[in-house]
């Protein structure tokens, strides 16, 4: 018998003939972004009723690289938006230099911890922790990072559109606060935290101030290795060429073979170190050697502050509704002239409610803003009247903003400034 088929001598019936043919089994489709967003909520949903019924942090595993990219992804599009706003206010004020002993371990790596890499692989951290003393290694959190778990854990980010859900995030963000909390209050070896004084740039925020945690570690450290955990491209491809080494999630990756990976490479490098003792001067930064530095310093620090607060009001007034907001991006502020544009054009719904003194209300409330104090200066009165309206400006919103140890940070920070100016040399 013939099979059918227009080549054979039955040929094919008018409904085969309209029938659409194919061999083999069909492509599998991939699977949209909502469902790995599914899967990370119900993973979570389902570690946290488990986790009622004992007090220790849930070691959710992502062991997959796109629930690793869409956590990470979250946290970047917090960074950006806003939501994850740390204090910009938490610098030092006096000069110190400080002789200290210091005990060496020998080839010694430090794997500093990015926000992402905490939040989607915290069973792959415990582990790391596990082998800290077999490897050598130090598993380090920034304080940026604390600080965004600790915006992730509060977050009132909406929840319109497709994505993770807030309440995982928050439940996420808790266990990993969980986790480093119990660390540290063990004092365990294998994970410690960044320190205030352990800077170089006092002003870097966000991923900056996660690679400026990096390069502090390589300066002060040196015959180490230093590994920056991140899934963020942006932040690695940033470390890889300050000479960083990274670690990014891949499926299958192991603590093991993470750590003896990084242990093998300081061999390499080094050789065997000895463990051995140092003594070392520990430096916490002050600027005063010229007059072009105080002005600088200042004027640098009154802007980058000055553009936190002003941000800071404008999503504490819109929350939610900022995408709605026209004529307003952060990133476009540039310079005090452009915060001066933003105070002036949303005086009346955002800031208007911060200043009783009329000195504010006729420099901003109009349609053309006063400009005078928005140059950096260049002799000691200049500078003193623009630390006064300054200092003023952001004494008047902090005082209602925030809490009572960011106000003390603030008055420290002015303080510096008077301190610095009358270290100006006429």
């Amino acid at each position: 018998m013939a099979l059918p088929s227009k080549f054979s001598s039955v040929g094919l019936s008018k409904e085969e003939s309209r029938r659409s043919l194919s061999s083999g089994g069909g492509r599998p489709r991939p699977k949209p972004a909502e469902y790995i967003y599914r899967r990370i909520d119900a993973k979570v949903h389902n570690a946290a009723e488990v986790n009622t019924y004992r007090n220790a942090p849930e070691l959710v595993p992502m062991d997959d690289t796109k629930e690793a990219k869409a956590i990470s992804d979250y946290v970047q599009t917090s960074r950006s938006s806003g939501t994850l706003e740390v204090d910009a206010m938490d610098l030092d004020t006096l000069c110190q230099t400080q002789r200290q002993t210091f005990v060496v371990d020998g080839n010694m790596s430090y794997l500093i911890v990015d926000t992402n890499f905490i939040l989607s692989h915290l069973d792959v951290l415990d582990q790391l922790r596990k082998l800290a003393k077999e490897h050598r290694h130090r598993i380090v959190i920034p304080t940026t990072v604390i600080q965004e778990l600790d915006g992730l854990k509060n977050s009132s980010r909406s929840e319109k559109g497709s994505g993770i859900s807030v309440s995982t995030m928050s439940k996420l963000a808790r266990w990993a606060i969980d986790w480093i909390y119990n660390c540290f209050a063990v004092k365990d070896p294998g994970v410690v935290g960044q320190t205030k004084d352990q800077r170089i740039n006092r002003l870097a925020v966000k991923d900056e101030a996660i690679l400026d945690c990096c390069l502090y570690i390589k300066r002060e450290n040196p015959k180490t290795i230093q590994v920056l955990m991140s899934n963020d491209k942006n932040l690695c491809a940033k470390a890889l060429s300050n000479d960083i080494l990274t670690v990014s999630y891949r499926d299958g990756m192991t603590a093991e073979s993470i750590a003896s990976t990084i242990s093998h490479e300081n061999f390499h490098q080094f050789g065997r170190l000895e463990r051995h003792t140092i003594v070392k001067e520990r430096h916490i930064e002050i600027p005063c050697t010229s007059n072009e530095e105080i002005e600088k310093k200042v004027f640098d620090e009154v802007f980058s502050l000055t553009k936190a607060m002003v941000h800071h009001c404008i999503v504490q007034n819109y929350g939610s509704d900022m995408s709605l907001v026209r004529g307003y991006d952060k990133d476009k502020i540039q310079s005090l002239y452009d915060v001066a544009d933003v105070v002036s054009r949303f005086w009346i719904p955002v800031f208007s409610r911060y200043f009783d003194s009329s000195v504010y209300k006729e420099r901003f409330a109009g349609k053309f803003p006063n400009k005078e104090f928005c140059d950096q200066t260049h002799d000691k009165a200049s500078l003193k009247e623009f630390i006064t309206f300054w200092s003023g400006f952001l004494e008047a919103i902090v005082g209602r903003e925030l809490d009572g140890k960011k106000v003390a940070h603030m008055n420290t920070i002015i303080q510096r400034w008077w301190d610095m100016q009358t270290l100006y040399n006429e």
